[in-house]
């Protein structure tokens, strides 16, 4: 039986990829997953590797250790000893206050101490531990505030030890000042691109990448590579994406979402970084190049800056920063901006993840609802098989796309909770193909001679249908959940492009292509919509090579 799974599923290989066209699809959807996959490498305005000093955060652990260290002081010197008794709640109070007073105080302390150097840590980190052991002390303290002179200097400690620290706060502020460019710090290694990558990220970025390189390594050598193979080679690569981005995706210290902002400004002092291929984020804005057409088009060149005429306001000068292209580089906006200035080569990318995610998604849930349904109506017929047939032709008969749009509408929900309520929203409409060819297979298995014979020698009904039916069914259930990605691409690039899919600032092809303010802004319409119609046609030249293998009578 295992022989004749293996010479069927080979036989069903060798027709698909007999198709023409069939391996071009299948290279541009992996390709595209690519892209949908890696956005946040491709298209980042956080940069991939950055050294540098965080002068903003230095001075304001600075600016605020005195005030964290008098909070401290003035919890453990609260007198406690005087509590009517242990259920008294003003204990619990003092130790919450000393203990949020002393996590502030770390991680000040540890700020200061990383960037100044080991001079400063070395005179940091004894303060440091002095105020462990003084809420140590307190502690001990509050554990039995009865006993007489538990800690009877408690309080003047706290007040010495403060002092101390203000004064050592002092010096390296007169340390700071004193410096022609403020005082020398060291500068700290972070990958905050990196440090934004989810676990589910860095499995489908292991999985995509093992497959990549093992389908590359199969080209190279020209063998052909099995289907087991290669799905060992996907775990294995999610398995070493996750772990890797559970271990080393907050290595070093995430400094937020403007970092090139911050460079502007001087708060970041950058020794090295290295930023994304297309160093910009999907909603990062920059009103001086809106509507700018591709950097490469010859009326890219956005208006100099110039006084306003009284008719129209004065054109905003454009602002480059950090890690970005010269101003005059055709390779700066390849697909050029939208009407707030937005890359629409980073918003392109970042919609290929949504689209493909969302169309992937509901076409799985579309395949999984469609082929219950119509495993239950083919096999009980009778009433169940009546019941579920009406349901089938009322669904199939409401207009889904006005009934998408009008839950969408009711339903307003942001991030990622959007996208599954689209994917469920296009899921809840399009079963009802797939239940039909289900439905149909199951009342034309039923009076095979195979299954006949099953009954006969006592086969229990769900090892009937689990074992012997549905794997005969589920050939037009596939081609059909195919072609599915396809329509629920199309559906909610529809639904975006009116405003009830995905919320801004998060992009997919659809709600790109509503941003075009007219016709004149052409470069917004046409490069969402070849990515787009690049991705339509490539899903439906592999629908159809699949259904042509699938099908006994067809010859390769």
């Amino acid at each position: 039986m295992r022989d004749a799974s293996s010479s069927y599923l080979a036989l069903v290989r060798r027709r698909f990829l007999a198709r023409p066209f069939a391996r071009l699809a299948l290279a541009t959807l992996f390709a595209l997953a690519g892209v949908a996959v890696l956005a946040p490498l491709l298209a980042n305005d956080r940069p991939l590797y950055l050294r540098a000093v965080d002068r903003a955060e230095f001075a304001a652990a600075q600016r605020t250790l005195p005030l964290v260290a008098r909070e401290l002081a003035d919890a453990l010197a609260d007198p406690t000893q005087d509590a009517a008794s242990a259920q008294d709640p003003a204990p619990a109070r003092d130790t919450a206050s000393i203990d949020r007073a002393l996590v502030a105080l770390d991680l000040r302390l540890a700020t200061l101490g990383r960037a100044g150097g080991k001079s400063v840590d070395a005179a940091l980190r004894p303060l440091g531990a002095r105020a462990h052991e003084l809420a140590a002390r307190a502690a001990r303290s509050r554990a039995d505030p009865k006993a007489p002179g538990v800690e009877p200097d408690l309080a003047s400690d706290a007040v010495a030890w403060r002092d101390e620290l203000a004064r050592a706060a002092a010096e390296f502020a007169a340390r700071d000042d004193a410096h022609p460019n403020g005082l020398e710090l060291v500068p700290a290694t972070t990958y905050p691109a990196f440090a934004a990558v989810s676990t589910v990220d860095g499995l489908a970025i292991g999985a995509w990448g093992a497959a990549a390189l093992a389908l590359a390594a199969a080209a190279l050598a020209r063998r052909r590579i099995g289907g087991f193979a290669l799905l060992g080679a996907t775990a294995a690569g999610a398995l070493v994406g996750a772990l890797a981005c559970a271990l080393g995706g907050d290595v070093g210290v995430a400094l937020g979402t403007s970092q090139k902002l911050a460079i502007a400004r001087g708060e970041l002092v950058v020794e090295r970084a290295v930023f994304a291929p297309i160093p910009f984020g999907f909603g990062e804005t920059n009103l001086g190049e809106a509507e700018r057409p591709p950097s490469w088009w010859r009326s890219a060149a956005p208006a100099p800056s110039a006084p306003a005429d009284g008719l129209a306001a004065a054109p905003l000068s454009v602002e480059v920063r950090y890690g970005e292209r010269p101003l005059d580089d055709p390779w700066r906006h390849p697909f050029g901006t939208d009407s707030l200035g937005r890359d629409l080569v980073a918003r392109c990318v970042w919609g290929a993840r949504a689209s493909l995610a969302i169309g992937a998604a509901a076409a799985l849930a579309v395949a999984c609802i469609g082929t219950l349904i119509g495993a239950l109506a083919g096999h009980f017929r009778g009433r169940v098989d009546a019941v579920l047939s009406r349901v089938i032709e009322i669904v199939k008969c409401v207009p889904s796309f006005f009934l998408a749009v009008l839950a969408l509408s009711l339903v307003r929900v942001d991030g990622a909770t959007a996208a599954l309520a689209v994917a469920v929203v296009i899921a809840m409409f399009g079963w009802t193909e797939i239940a039909r060819l289900v439905r149909a297979e199951f009342l034309r298995s039923a009076e095979l001679d195979w299954v006949l014979a099953a009954r006969a020698v006592g086969v229990s009904e769900a090892r009937l249908v689990l074992v012997h039916v549905l794997p005969n069914a589920l050939s037009p259930a596939i081609v059909a959940a195919v072609f599915a990605v396809a329509g629920a691409i199309l559906l909610e690039s529809a639904l975006s492009f009116l405003g009830v899919g995905l919320a801004e600032p998060v992009p997919s092809w659809g709600s790109v292509l509503g941003d075009a303010p007219n016709a004149r802004v052409w470069w917004t319409v046409l490069f969402p919509g070849l990515f787009l119609f690049v991705t339509l046609l490539s899903v439906h030249r592999a629908g159809e090579a699949l259904r042509e293998a699938l099908d006994p009578r067809s010859r390769a």
